[in-house]
């Protein structure tokens, strides 16, 4: 598999996946200006990825943040849900954008 792209169940091409990546992390930009539409995208892709975890993916997902560090913050899951809730994530963003 190539870096940057997601392949399986929620395929997404390396250009589908980093702008994903990059609109996800321009979230405390957004959020600072007031654009509250493109917020609303990121925590509603979030929110359809994994209601269970969603304040969680937008963590890790809007400031990079790789699983264990998330783990350190008690995060309620395991790392196979929180990476297919990431990939699911990036997928749902990708075509909301």
């Amino acid at each position: 598999m190539k870096k940057g792209s997601y392949f399986g169940k929620y395929e997404l091409s390396k250009e589908q996946y980093l702008s994903a990546k990059y609109y996800a992390l321009r979230y405390d930009e957004w959020m600072a200006k007031g654009k509250h539409k493109k917020v609303n995208i990121i925590m509603d892709a979030a929110r359809d990825a994994d209601a269970d975890i969603t304040e969680y993916i937008i963590k890790a997902c809007t400031h990079d943040i790789p699983y264990w560090k998330m783990e350190m913050d008690g995060m309620p899951c395991g790392q196979d849900k929180f990476y297919n809730a990431r990939r699911k994530f990036y997928f749902i963003l990708a075509h909301k954008i």
